[in-house]
């Protein structure tokens, strides 16, 4: 019998070594990660090659296009029944609108903490 796969809500909760571990083995399970971006390629070319570095395991999928473009994707992969997006790099204009529409999931990472508080999303503005 299979284990049960995690949520992108419970994925989100997770801290430290646990969420390292199941995220890890979820993409070696995929076999990728999808990451849609907005980025010039040549801009997002180097954090590629650095991943890759780290994990030569996880192929990473760029899908690339104008920020419109991604969020509508995003839109109408979630009415299909959920996105091929693992990560989704747009401006705050287009993550606001997928923010608004109940489509992003907030994430809280570990290096966050060493920047001050006022350039952090508060606790409130994360909820939706």
């Amino acid at each position: 019998m299979g284990r049960k796969r995690a949520t992108v809500g419970e994925l989100a909760q997770m801290t430290g070594k646990k969420r390292r571990e199941t995220l890890i083995r979820g993409a070696r399970e995929e076999g990728g990660v999808a990451f849609y971006t907005s980025t010039a390629p040549e801009d997002i070319q180097s954090l590629l090659m650095a991943f890759n570095m780290r994990y030569p395991f996880i192929h990473p999928e760029m899908v690339r296009d104008k920020g419109v473009v991604i969020r509508e994707r995003v839109v109408e992969e979630s009415r299909a029944g959920g996105s091929a997006a693992d990560v989704i790099e747009l401006s705050d204009m287009n993550l606001g609108k997928l923010k608004r529409q109940g489509l992003l999931q907030p994430y809280r990472s570990p290096e966050a903490d060493v920047y001050p508080g006022e350039l952090r999303e508060r606790e409130r503005d994360c909820s939706t």
